[in-house]
């Protein structure tokens, strides 16, 4: 698997065309429905279904998935830590007035 840092898009640095995309989403929708139907379901059960089922680059991709999940709430995070701190100075300097 190639990486393309310069591209803005994950399935674009990955490399991952829309219809793998699509294909791939697909696949763990229909294995997590699958699972879920069984007696006794527990999530690990579709966790290995996935692992026997997809190709490494695949299975690259969907945790790709949770990292930028992961990558957009610590950005939200900071995002709010840095407004609450805007917001800390300006009220400390119309306190100040």
């Amino acid at each position: 698997m190639e990486f393309n840092h310069n591209e803005a898009k994950l399935k674009d640095a990955l490399n991952v065309s829309e219809k793998d995309l699509e294909d791939c989403k697909e696949k763990v929708t229909q294995i997590i429905k699958n699972c879920f139907l069984e007696e006794n379901f527990k999530p690990s059960h579709a966790v290995e279904k996935i692992v026997h089922t997809f190709s490494y680059n695949e299975l690259i991709f969907i945790a790709s998935v949770y990292i930028l999940e992961k990558v957009n709430y610590f950005e939200k995070e900071l995002e709010k830590a840095n407004d609450n701190i805007i917001n800390s100075i300006i009220k400390k300097l119309k306190e100040g007035e």
